[in-house]
């Protein structure tokens, strides 16, 4: 890529996780220390959704949100936690999400909060899931009904849960909600039955569509229609080829979009700006 595209070029992380990168990449979790670590990152990055999936996350992330101008913030319980949901988790979301609606801003750039997602919630059937799935459907299922009842995108968490997942999405999920179904590793069967029947599904594609292994996810990503698609990082996991095994953070997407292009056989450039516009409307940014 040239550097004068480079410099046209625009991108935004559509899932990361500021905490965890910063933790793992041994930097100390503050927002100047955010602030430093953010300035190596590529001139074509502008911003992030920092997904925030636990009660302390939900409450720390406030300090991006309302220090910084390259944050967003996605707030809910993951199925990892999925007995941490509560009513109080609840009300509190319900409280952030008035409070950027009281301050009357035409951008939500301007918000306190600029809460623009519920999640990552959903399903996680792994080994290393404890969670019995009678609880992690429960949580699910009211954070659908929770991004429904606020006007705000879903961000969905699945792995090893299909069956169980389009169960819940055929009974629960709304056609005309926004949903990031985020670090998509699913079949092309899945991904072509979501398609069809959910017009405001977006799908996510990390690092791990760079691995030489991933030919299957290369392949549901094919039949993603150009509209329907970002990146993301999901930072600190999953470092895209050249960087496997490291920690990931949001300057690396470069790498992921080169192989998001070759697959969908369109440039990078395209590929930036079919992302950059997706996000921001997927997120009404």
């Amino acid at each position: 890529m040239t550097e004068q595209i480079e410099k046209k070029i625009k991108y935004i992380d559509s899932h990361c996780h500021i905490n965890s990168t910063l933790k793992e990449s041994k930097i100390e979790v503050t927002l100047e220390e955010w602030e430093k670590f953010s300035k190596t990152f590529p001139d074509s990055f502008e911003s992030c959704i920092n997904v925030n999936f636990t009660p302390e996350l939900i409450e720390f992330g406030k300090i991006f949100t309302r220090n910084t101008d390259n944050v967003y913030s996605a707030v809910g319980i993951h199925p990892l936690n999925a007995d941490l949901w509560s009513e109080d988790v609840k009300k509190t979301i319900i409280e952030m999400k008035k409070e950027d609606d009281d301050a009357c801003k035409d951008n939500i750039k301007d918000t306190p909060n600029r809460i623009v997602g519920i999640g990552e919630c959903g399903l996680d059937y792994s080994h290393w899931n404890k969670i019995e799935k009678d609880i992690q459907k429960s949580a699910f299922i009211e954070q659908i009904k929770l991004a429904h009842q606020l006007n705000l995108t879903l961000v969905i968490h699945t792995r090893e849960a299909e069956v169980d997942t389009w169960e819940i999405f055929e009974e629960y999920l709304p056609k005309d909600l926004n949903v990031h179904i985020h670090c998509f590793t699913g079949t092309k069967e899945f991904t072509s039955k979501v398609l069809e029947k959910y017009p405001n599904v977006y799908f996510g594609f990390t690092g791990v569509c760079t691995f030489k292994s991933a030919k299957s996810i290369r392949e549901s990503m094919a039949v993603v229609p150009l509209d329907r698609i970002v990146v993301e990082t999901d930072s600190p996991y999953l470092a895209p080829v050249p960087f496997r095994g490291k920690i990931s953070n949001s300057g690396m997407i470069p790498h992921t979009i080169k192989v998001m292009a070759e697959t969908m056989n369109i440039t990078e450039e395209e590929m930036f700006e079919h992302c950059y516009e997706n996000t921001k409307r997927l997120y009404k940014l």
